[in-house]
């Protein structure tokens, strides 16, 4: 018997979500099958049958015959790799048949949906419905990791591209910013994408060291460098909590040790920032005391760079960079499927980061609200790493309201880290005059991250809406 059939491949969500949307009924079957021999065994319920197939591709020769359960399970321990185990949904839409099968055990986020023909001609003319061609990911009929045999053997498939491609492809226009819009197929092999990433992101530090040694004024050299060893730091932790990351460990130290330097440097830029805004804060008869701390943090900023640009010069700083730089250009060996891994890790970072909001209270610790802070700025990194993986419109919604959240506790940090250096300054010998200036400010802070704590408690239940519009975005629904 000839088979005709095309094969796409879905999102890793529920069958039932895609087939609710279309309207259909549909007939549900269990099945586990398994191979032997060059020869596929099936259980379809109670029935039980054996396949031979030959060819390859969108037409294939196949016979099929009844076998006793005996018969089904007389090869099962010489079965090549794995068992599969999965949910069948049939269904007609618009004079077609198609069958939707979803994938269980250590296949489980694997959709496809196949569709069968009776001639050559009206495979090769058919188009997917809009409806349906909605929730397509890519076509995979000719793709060989796609077969059943295929993941019996293998395991979950990804579409794998060159690295080199890769990061060819993907490369910024400016590189002096750490914000990187990626494109990849959503079942690249996820250890290719941090590649690609790493690449970019110690091309992004290197770029902003020149330009911090080149003695450029511009504070947002230095705020780039750290933002992208940063995101460097947090995507290594949350990944190797998931996947083999063995060199994980020690980039992760080597990338801390160098933000440990800069952190003075960096809080120098931050607090004369601060002074401008202090400044307009100060009744007019106070504003002129801050003039001397002014003075002071100026020269301790310049110390601090001084020491800075010792740093960017260091061995240290040159071994991280050839280290990053040797992990970037490694050709991964372990492969993961993007999609399906970060469906997993999203839901648990967000649901994760709702638990820590949802506890807030007035009574809370601005403390707390640092740490839930940290969460949200690894969800957000998390986010755009597997930005490729969703429905792009609803992808740019969530990024903009994690922002917004992100924001809030980020300014509010912000506030209670100038009250904790206030306070360092009025333990040291000031003129009175410049005593009451910060007091002033003091208390004018005091109100503001008391505002944040409440905008972030109110605005916190936003976080239950996103855990929705991540699974429609993931869903293309």
């Amino acid at each position: 018997m000839l088979e005709i059939e095309k094969k796409f491949l879905l999102p890793p969500c529920k069958a039932k979500l895609y087939l609710k949307a279309l309207g259909k009924k549909y007939k549900k079957e269990h099945i586990i099958q398994y191979y032997a021999k060059n020869m596929r065994f099936r259980k379809i319920g109670n029935r039980y049958w054996r396949t031979i197939k030959s060819g390859s591709g969108m037409v294939r020769e196949e016979f099929e015959e009844p076998i006793s359960k005996s018969e089904f399970y007389a090869l099962w321990d010489q079965k090549d790799g794995e068992s599969i185990q999965k949910y069948r949904y049939a269904f007609r839409y618009k004079k077609h048949r198609y069958e939707m099968d979803e994938f269980k055990g250590h296949l489980k986020g694997l959709l496809y949906l196949e569709i069968e023909f009776d001639s050559l001609k009206a495979a090769q003319a058919f188009t997917p419905p809009k409806k349906i061609q909605k929730f397509i990911l890519d076509e995979v009929t000719d793709n060989p990791a796609f077969t059943n045999r295929s993941l019996a053997i293998f395991g979950m498939p990804t579409i794998s591209h060159p690295l080199s491609q890769l990061i060819s492809q993907n490369e910024p226009e400016n590189y002096l910013s750490a914000s990187l819009k990626l494109s990849f197929h959503p079942f690249e092999n996820v250890h290719t994408v941090l590649r690609v990433w790493i690449a970019l992101l110690a091309k992004v530090i290197e770029m902003n060291q020149k330009a911090i040694l080149a003695k450029e004024e511009d504070t947002e050299r230095l705020h780039q460098l750290r933002v992208a060893l940063r995101k460097i730091r947090s995507l290594l932790a949350l990944l190797a909590k998931m996947i083999e990351l063995p060199e994980a460990k020690e980039l992760e130290k080597l990338a801390k040790a160098i933000m440990k330097q800069t952190n003075k440097a960096r809080d120098l830029d931050v607090y004369l920032d601060w002074l401008t805004e202090y400044e307009q804060m100060l009744p007019t008869k106070l504003a002129s005391n801050l003039q001397a701390l002014k003075e002071r943090l100026q020269k301790d900023r310049n110390a601090a760079y001084d020491t800075l640009l010792h740093m960017l010069q260091s061995p240290e700083f040159s071994l991280l960079l050839s280290k990053l730089h040797a992990f970037a250009s490694s050709e991964p060996i372990q492969k993961v499927s993007s999609i399906i891994l970060g469906k997993r890790m999203l839901m648990g970072q967000l649901h994760g980061v709702w638990e820590k909001a949802s506890r807030l209270t007035p009574k809370s610790k601005p403390h707390k609200y640092h740490l839930a802070r940290i969460e949200i700025k690894k969800l957000r990194y998390m986010i755009e790493f597997f930005s490729f993986i969703f429905e792009q419109e609803r992808y740019q919604y969530i990024l903009a309201n994690i922002k917004k959240l992100q924001n809030i506790l980020g300014e509010h940090q912000d506030t209670t880290v100038q009250m904790e250096y206030i306070k360092t300054m009025l333990q040291k010998d000031l003129l009175e005059p410049q005593k009451e200036g910060l007091l002033f400010i003091f208390s004018k802070l005091e109100q503001r991250a008391d505002k944040l704590r409440k905008k972030f408690r109110k605005r916190s239940k936003l976080l239950q809406e996103l855990h929705h519009e991540l699974k429609k975005a993931m869903c293309r629904r």
